[in-house]
C-alpha cells in the first residue's frame, strides 16, 4: 500500500503550497430519489463517491459490490463504472471530480492504483462525512472568500484520512460485531433523527450500560453518541434547508430540537453559519 501521506507530499500537496496539484472539477450531492441510477460512461478525471444513505449496487473494473452507508469509490480516469439502487432505500452521497496535476498544473493520471482502492467502507463514517461535506461547502462559497483554494485544502485532508483508512488493519471479532451493532444504531438514528435520543435508549440498543456506549461509539465514530445525535441533526437540517420549503422553525421541530433557537445555535457552531444565511447563501 502506497503512503498516502508521502505520495501526496510528493505532489506538491503540502500546507505552504496552497494545494496547486488538486484541481475540483465538479461535485454535489444529488437528493435521494427511487428512480437514481448511474451509468456515466468512461471516466476523464477522477470521481470520489461517499455513499450517506440508502443502499444499491456498483459495477466496475468486472466485478460488482453492495453500497450503503460508509461505501468509498475513487474511480479513476479511463475506468467505466455504473450503480442501481435499491428502490425501497433511495441512495444518497457526495461525490467529487477531481484532477491530479503535474507541476505544470497539467492533468495527469499518476497516482498510484493502490493509493486507494476502489471501494472499501470507511470505518470513522461521521469524520469522513464531515470533511466531504466541508469539501462541498467551501466548493460552494463565492471565489472571493476562497482566494487560497479552501475546498481542495480540504479535498486533500479528506485524501489523507481515506488512505489513512483504507489501510488499517479490517475489524475482526467482537470489534466487527461492535462495529457493525454501532453502524446499525447509526442508520436507526439517520432513519428516525426526530427521536428523543438519550444516551439510556442508545446504551439499551446496544446492550450495555451508558459508559460502555460511549465508549464503543468514541471507538467506531470518533465521537460521542449525544454528539452523534446532533451531527445527524444538522445533517438532516442542511438537507432541508437545500430541499424544502419548511420554515426554520417547522425544521427545528421537524429534528427533534427544543426550539429554532437551539437549531440555530447548533447549526452555526457546526457550520459556520445560521439556518437562514445558509439556505440563502
Amino acid at each position: 500500500m502506497v503512503n498516502s501521506d508521502k505520495y501526496l507530499l510528493n505532489h506538491g500537496m503540502n500546507a505552504s503550497s496552497g494545494f496547486p496539484s488538486l484541481r475540483i472539477n465538479v461535485l454535489g450531492r444529488p437528493i435521494p430519489s427511487s428512480q437514481w441510477t448511474w451509468a456515466p460512461g468512461t471516466m476523464k478525471d477522477y470521481d470520489l463517491i461517499l455513499m450517506l444513505e440508502g443502499k444499491g449496487t456498483y459495477f466496475g473494473g468486472g466485478e460488482s459490490w453492495p453500497v450503503a452507508p460508509g461505501s468509498c469509490m475513487l474511480y479513476r480516469p479511463g475506468d467505466d463504472y455504473q450503480g442501481v439502487q435499491d428502490p425501497d432505500s433511495p441512495v444518497a452521497m457526495i461525490f467529487i471530480h477531481f484532477d491530479v496535476l503535474d507541476r505544470k498544473k497539467r492533468p495527469t493520471p499518476d497516482m498510484p492504483e493502490n493509493f486507494l482502492p476502489m471501494h472499501f467502507k470507511v470505518e470513522q463514517f461521521e469524520f469522513v462525512r464531515t470533511l466531504a461535506q466541508r469539501v462541498l461547502e467551501t466548493y460552494r462559497r463565492p471565489a472571493i472568500l476562497d482566494e487560497v483554494g479552501e475546498s481542495a485544502q480540504w479535498l486533500r485532508t479528506l485524501l489523507l484520512e481515506l488512505g489513512r483508512q483504507a489501510q488499517r488493519p479490517r475489524w475482526q471479532g467482537l470489534e466487527r460485531e461492535q462495529s457493525e451493532a454501532v453502524d446499525r444504531l447509526c442508520q436507526e438514528i439517520r432513519d428516525r433523527v426526530g427521536a428523543p435520543w438519550r444516551l439510556a435508549d442508545i446504551a439499551g440498543r446496544l446492550g450495555c450500560g451508558p459508559e460502555h456506549a460511549g465508549r464503543l461509539f468514541r471507538k467506531y465514530r470518533g465521537v460521542a453518541p449525544g454528539e452523534y445525535v446532533i451531527q445527524a441533526r444538522i445533517e438532516a437540517a442542511r438537507a432541508l434547508l437545500d430541499a424544502s420549503s419548511l420554515s426554520i422553525g417547522q425544521i427545528a421541530e421537524t429534528l427533534g430540537f427544543c426550539d429554532i433557537y437551539a437549531l440555530s445555535r447548533q447549526f452555526k457552531a457546526k457550520t459556520g453559519l445560521s439556518p437562514r444565511a445558509f439556505r440563502q447563501r
